[in-house]
């Protein structure tokens, strides 16, 4: 029954499967990409949130820094 198609149609299923393909591909890599980024970011917090305790138990220069960019990064 194949045999019977003319042959753009199947070239035009042919093309439209490939875009499909590569969209889906190019989709997935965004959605990596933002998994890594939002990973980055939580990891960096948790950095930002231990130098901020630790400066501010040390209640030496660095501690008032720390306070300072604690209420600056939340208002």
């Amino acid at each position: 029954m194949l045999d019977q198609l003319p042959a753009c149609k199947t070239s035009a299923n042919t093309s439209r499967q490939g875009a499909v393909i590569v969209f889906l591909k190019f989709a997935d890599l965004i959605a990596q990409a933002a998994f890594l980024w939002r990973l980055l970011f939580q990891w960096n917090l948790v950095f930002v949130r231990i130098w901020i305790w630790c400066a501010v138990h040390r209640h030496g220069e660095h501690g008032h820094l720390a306070i300072d960019v604690w209420s600056e990064m939340h208002g």
